[in-house]
């Protein structure tokens, strides 16, 4: 095969290497350990056979704590050490602190974890900490995918190169999977993806789709011993990679505008995808349906599904992305999507001054964008635009196992269902009660039988006409603690500063969804 790779189908659904494991629903209990990093159950071999197959792996910890991973890095021959960024600091299991910081995480199979903590908005350092803990680590044991694989060149098969486009024009989602010269594995899971056109070349023959993709779920962090903990003084590490084998790299202080490095490298890749997401509806630029039916679209998200969306630039360009959160209002569906970084004219790398780009798409449509310095409050514009749009919905098996009124009385199912479900390793999505917006948790807590879930990934939107809504202008982090008791605390802070937009609370009536 020399240095061209093979496109496979692996069949995997974890089913060859989990033997003896404890399987639950569309999760696999994988291994764990205790707080020394002893086994007690499981393999750690299977795990890190997972991580190596693009699987998503979470984590659950003795309090209930619930998260799923970022990043994830596995020293040669050491720990499987994963990087859980999405979490805002709390008074307690159902309160935001009133000076909140980032507070994240790095857990390690050795036992421990490696906390650090910043101020929203600003470069104000609020301290580490190493604990140990017993954990439990799940993967999606459903995880049958495809693999493309590439050399440092960006040799590969160029059949699979284009059925990977392929792939993500319908809406998969990617994970890139990489070994360093030294041994050391990353996986990195891309929240946006471009695929460029095919060109002509000499000859009239036609080169392949050219792919590229950014991971923005990093913070700096460094080897101890056999884990990694975060770097002091730390830094946003964005990644955007190519099947053409490059890899560009940006680095940016955490809460300030100032530029800490970008350097750019080639390295083999297996990019890892996960087909197994459905288009139920798409819309022109005039938000005319040219395929599927709205509704379907709709009812996916009120039954708790995943949203993507793969959108056609007038260039023939294809863009896919994460959808955050989505809102319904009067037969039209709008989404937010937030995480994505500016990138030069061929993609391939970053824009030196580097900026956010904030996103509002919707079934009519239009999609408006904001742009911020990575950093500070600086605007660097917007625009409105009227492209064609794909609507994808994930086909996993979400079951809406709780549904309770404003003040917490069950309407139906159980809290017991929920923490149950919770504790073997699900994810959890939130619905309210009257449909018009869903959200993923980002991190539960469990408390007896009560359960909080943060949402983080939120920018403040306004009402635009009849049916749309659009990014605010100095907007807001809008970040929520919503919990069964029907509370919702809402903490806001300014995008790229450390200044308080108020902090308020409110009851709502709200249905709870699990992929079991």
């Amino acid at each position: 095969m020399g240095s061209v790779m093979k496109y496979v189908l692996l069949v995997v659904a974890l089913g060859g290497f989990v033997k003896g494991l404890c399987v639950s629903g569309q999760w696999t209990m994988l291994y764990e350990h205790d707080a020394s990093g002893a086994v007690i159950s499981g393999s750690l071999a299977a795990l890190k056979t997972a991580v190596k197959n693009g699987a998503r792996i979470r984590i659950v910890m003795p309090s209930g704590y619930a998260a799923e991973a970022d990043y994830i890095f596995i020293k040669d021959g050491g720990s499987v050490c994963g990087q859980f960024l999405w979490h805002v600091s709390k008074a307690s299991w159902n309160s935001f602190q009133g000076d909140v910081f980032w507070w994240w995480n790095i857990f390690c199979t050795s036992g421990k974890y490696y906390t650090t903590r910043y101020n929203i908005g600003s470069h104000v350092h609020r301290g580490d900490s190493t604990t140990a803990t017993r954990l439990k680590w799940f993967a999606r044991k459903d995880w049958a995918t495809v693999k493309y694989s590439h050399d440092s060149s960006g040799n590969g098969d160029q059949t699979g190169h284009e059925a990977l486009a392929q792939h993500i024009r319908d809406g998969a989602e990617v994970r890139v999977v990489s070994q360093s010269s030294s041994g050391h594995l990353a996986y990195a899971p891309l929240q946006n993806m471009l695929v460029k056109p095919r060109r002509e070349s000499g000859g009239g023959s036609q080169t392949c789709s050219k792919v590229m993709g950014q991971c923005l779920t990093v913070v700096s962090q460094m080897i101890t011993g056999n884990d990694v903990k975060f770097q002091s003084n730390a830094y946003w590490w964005f990644v955007l990679l190519s099947t053409s084998g490059s890899r560009d790299m940006s680095r940016w202080n955490v809460g300030e505008h100032v530029d800490r490095g970008h350097t750019s490298d080639n390295i083999p890749m297996d990019w890892m995808v996960d087909p197994s997401w459905k288009k139920v509806y798409a819309n022109g630029p005039t938000g005319e349906g040219i395929f599927g039916k709205k509704s379907e679209l709709i009812s996916a998200v009120q039954d708790g599904h995943r949203v993507r969306m793969v959108m056609l630039y007038p260039d023939a360009t294809w863009y896919a992305t994460n959808v955050n959160n989505v809102r319904a209002r009067n037969g039209h569906v709008t989404a937010q999507s937030i995480q994505h970084v500016s990138m030069d004219a061929n993609a391939e790398r970053f824009q030196d001054n580097a900026y956010w780009v904030f996103m509002m798409a919707s079934t009519t449509g239009t999609v408006t964008r904001a742009r911020y310095n990575v950093g500070d409050t600086t605007a660097r514009g917007s625009d409105v635009q009227h492209w064609t749009i794909h609507w994808f919905v994930d086909t996993q098996n979400w079951k809406k196992v709780l549904s309770h009124g404003t003040d917490g009385t069950v309407i139906a199912g159980s809290r017991t269902a929920l923490t149950s479900a919770i504790k073997e390793g699900a994810s959890v999505r939130c619905v309210m009660a009257d449909g018009r917006y869903a959200f993923p948790a980002e991190n539960v807590a469990i408390n007896g039988d009560h359960v909080a879930a943060q949402t983080i990934h939120s920018i403040s939107v306004a009402v635009s006409g009849s049916s749309e809504y659009v990014l605010q202008s100095n907007p807001y982090w809008w970040f929520t603690i919503v919990t069964t008791q029907g509370d919702r605390k809402m903490s806001r802070w300014t995008v790229g500063s450390h200044q308080s937009r108020g902090d308020s609370a409110d009851k709502v009536a709200m249905s709870w969804f699990v992929d079991v």
